[in-house]
Formats: structure tokens, C-alpha cells, sequence
């Protein structure tokens, strides 16, 4: 029993003594923090993308824009919350870290956003759409080498940034019909596999809104129609890639349908007679 007495006396002098550092610690660190000011501000772009839409000196510049007094100024006042929201408002950033510590450093960790797809509508306007499904637009830093889909796609930017392209939607407020959703989905569908994210390298919406492929090699036209059954599409055409073009030749269609189900419609090239 004394014992058990003991042992629960010693237990409580313990966590009676780190409670009380901790509490002198956190009066220290107070204290301190109230004579820190900042003498650097460290930007990271921590991502792998490889893409240059960001640079430190653009994080500074903005918050600079922002009317944020920074270095020489206390960092006990600094509002971390709104350097965060001025940060990811910036069209190419995807989510920002800010935070100080006691040598007087602003440190501020960015990623960018990740584009899958280009989007070339038909007025011309250009925009990006990320990995996961967010617009944005194009950095006059910067021109990221991917997929781009151009053609009879009539959503404009302004109507459309605020909105997610993997949420589909079938119209937009006017009443039309939403090609962007579709186009994102074709892309993660192509950017996930292996083989079509080599072959491919532009996506046409035709005169009738269906959906064309351009590959990077053979002079033919893919007509995959819309994105029902992509999987069950894109095996079709991943066989006859390999099989039939491999034998037949790569310059021999004009156009390869994939449009129906489980078939692959060929139309041959006609080669003209040269007249006298």
C-alpha cells in the first residue's frame, strides 16, 4: 500500500515538474517572440512538378503588392493566416505553408499547380486545367508541354475558373453543353496510362462536338467520339496500334473510328493519279 503511495507521489512530482518547464518555456518563448524581428524571408517551391510558373522572388514580390511590411517588423505580428491566403489566391500556386521561427526567418513553402491539359477554346482563349480538375491560367514565365485539346469548345475562362472540371456537369448557365469536364477526364485517363500519354498529343473537338485524337505519330485521325467506355475504347485501339499499323503500315488511314462498341472502323487514304 505505501508503496502504491510512493509511486503515485513520484508519478505526480514528474509531471508537476515538465508541466512547470513547460509553462516557463511557453512565458520565455513569449517574451522572446515579442523581440524577434524578421531579418529573412525563405521561400521553397517544394513540388517536382519541373514547372517554373513560381520563383521565390514572386512569392516576395506579391506579398510586397499586398502591403505586407516584413522585414524589420516584429514577427509576433505578423498575420500568418492572411500571407497564407494572399499566397494560394495566386493563380499557378495549389496550397502554400507559412510559419516563423526564433532566428527571425519567414518561412513560406509553395507547390504549383500541376497542368495535365491546355485548353485552346474557340475564341482563341487559352487556359490550363491541373491534375485535379482546377483551371488556371497561363504564365507569361512559363508554357508547360502537355496534351492540348482545341476545336469547336465554346467554355470560356471566366465562366468556368471558379468551377471544378472533375465535377462533370452536363450544361452551363447558358444552356450548353460542357465539354472542359469531359476533356479533364479524358486526360487523367491518359495521362495515366503508360502508352497513350506517349502516343497522343492533341485532342479536337470536330464540327459536331465529337471528340477527335492526334497522334504524335502516323498521319491519321483518331475518332473516339465521346468519353463513354474510354477503357474499353482505348484497349480496342491499343490492339490495333499493335497488331494491324504494325503489319499494315503506319501511313495507310486516313481515319481510325473507335466510336462503337467493340469495333475499330477503319477509312483507307486515297491515293490520287497525278493527271497529265
Amino acid at each position: 500500500m505505501k508503496k502504491a503511495v510512493i509511486k503515485k507521489i513520484i508519478s505526480i512530482a514528474i509531471w508537476s515538474f515538465f508541466i512547470a518547464v513547460l509553462v516557463i518555456s511557453l512565458g520565455f518563448s513569449e517574451s522572446q517572440l515579442k523581440k524577434i524581428k524578421c531579418t529573412d524571408i525563405d521561400v521553397q517551391i517544394i513540388d517536382s512538378t519541373g514547372y517554373g510558373f513560381v520563383e521565390s522572388a514572386d512569392i516576395k514580390e506579391l506579398l510586397n503588392q499586398k502591403g505586407f511590411k516584413i522585414i524589420g517588423n516584429n514577427i509576433e505580428n505578423f498575420p500568418l493566416n492572411k500571407f497564407e491566403t494572399a499566397i494560394r489566391n495566386h493563380p499557378s500556386v495549389k496550397s502554400a505553408e507559412v510559419y516563423t521561427t526564433f532566428d527571425g526567418i519567414l518561412h513560406i513553402k509553395v507547390e504549383q499547380r500541376n497542368p495535365i491539359l491546355r485548353i485552346v477554346n474557340y475564341n482563341n482563349e487559352s487556359y490550363y486545367i491541373d491534375n485535379i480538375g482546377n483551371l488556371f491560367p497561363l504564365s507569361d514565365k512559363y508554357t508547360a508541354r502537355v496534351l492540348v485539346a482545341n476545336g469547336n469548345i465554346n467554355e470560356p475562362y471566366n465562366l468556368r475558373y471558379t468551377k471544378n472540371a472533375s465535377n462533370a456537369e452536363e450544361k452551363d448557365v447558358l444552356g450548353r453543353n460542357i465539354m472542359v469536364d469531359d476533356l479533364f477526364t479524358l486526360a487523367k485517363f491518359i495521362e495515366n496510362d503508360n502508352f497513350f500519354n506517349s502516343f497522343i498529343e492533341q485532342i479536337f473537338i470536330n464540327e459536331n462536338s465529337e471528340i477527335e485524337l492526334i497522334p504524335k505519330i502516323g498521319k491519321f485521325t483518331i475518332l473516339l467520339g465521346n468519353i463513354d467506355d474510354l477503357e474499353e475504347k482505348f484497349d480496342n485501339l491499343k490492339a490495333f496500334i499493335q497488331i494491324g499499323l504494325s503489319r499494315e503500315g503506319w501511313n495507310k488511314y486516313e481515319t481510325i473510328n473507335i466510336k462503337y462498341k467493340n469495333q475499330v472502323v477503319c477509312k483507307k487514304k486515297i491515293d490520287y493519279e497525278p493527271t497529265e
